[in-house]
């Protein structure tokens, strides 16, 4: 009908992976979500191993290591795509990962389902949320 629908968070998780850590589910993707949204935190040298991988069209894996090299890189992709995180095999990898979605925004403990209306496993406000994610970020900025 071309009408655009507003994306809004539904979940926002800080991904920390060691030694043999990873997401080696090849058949992984966001269910639920509409766009999906990595950062990479980590220092450069911080960890070997555990390259970002998606699954193309064609069955082809293709890993991402060079655009997500440097901390602050980030990959935005389209949440049915299929991806995984090859093992880490030494250090700690951290990556922030946010979903988007077009149901209300969430501030819950968990990756939820219920697209509108109060969810039990709410947190904080959506209000709330928003003020502590900005102080998060220019904080980070000021560093």
């Amino acid at each position: 009908n071309g009408k655009r629908r507003k994306l809004t968070f539904r979940c926002v998780e800080l991904h920390r992976s060691t030694r043999n850590g990873g997401l080696p589910e090849k058949e992984h993707y966001d269910r639920g979500s509409v766009v999906t949204v990595d950062v990479r935190l980590s220092p450069e040298g911080a960890f070997s191993g555990g390259e970002f991988r998606t699954v193309e069209a064609d069955g082809s894996v293709k890993g991402h290591g060079a655009s997500f090299a440097q901390p602050g890189n980030a990959m935005a992709f389209a949440s049915h795509k299929r991806h995984h995180v090859a093992p880490v095999e030494t250090g700690e990898r951290f990556v922030l990962v946010a979903e988007f979605w077009t149901g209300e925004a969430r501030v819950c403990g968990h990756r939820c389902t219920q697209r509108r209306g109060l969810c039990d496993a709410m947190l904080v406000r959506a209000d709330e949320a928003q003020a502590v994610a900005t102080d998060c970020f220019f904080a980070l900025l000021d560093a």
